[in-house]
């Protein structure tokens, strides 16, 4: 829990706005892969930030599902991420914060934005998912998430 959501700190906060930031620019790159309205999308990340800060100042457990679910939403970020730097359309990390704030600042005031917009920050197009991945969780047992190849390969071995 506490290393997923200190990456989605590094890369998606603002100086002095934090949690704030990293909630808001979370939510437009995920809300629509997890199939949420934005508002929801924000209010669940900030609740998992809500976690992480009761984890490492109350030593409070974390549920497998607070787990899970900022998995999910790390590994969503990770892949518009590398949707994005395979386009070569921002000079840097900098650049493309910039689109997602200007893209959050669009939606939370119900303006459209166009899916070449959404694609541009590595949001699939509206109505297309991604394939999660599938994770290795020990020796000979995988977690099928929809790669039915990687599935394959560890039947052979």
């Amino acid at each position: 829990m506490l290393q997923f959501v200190i990456a989605l700190d590094l890369l998606l906060g603002l100086k002095g706005r934090s949690s704030e930031s990293v909630a808001n620019h979370a939510a437009v790159l995920v809300h629509r892969q997890l199939g949420h309205p934005l508002t929801v999308a924000v209010k669940s990340i900030k609740q998992l930030y809500d976690v992480r800060s009761q984890y490492v100042h109350a030593g409070t457990s974390v549920q497998e599902a607070d787990l899970a679910a900022v998995e999910e939403i790390a590994t969503e970020i990770l892949w518009a991420l590398l949707a994005t730097s395979a386009r070569d359309k921002y000079r840097n990390v900098n650049d493309w914060i910039k689109a997602l704030g200007f893209i959050f600042s669009a939606l939370a005031a119900d303006r459209h934005v166009e899916e070449c917009e959404f694609e541009g920050i590595g949001v699939p197009r509206a109505g297309h998912r991604r394939v999660p991945p599938n994770r290795v969780l020990n020796a000979g047992r995988v977690l099928g998430m929809g790669n039915s190849w990687a599935l394959q390969q560890n039947k052979r071995t």
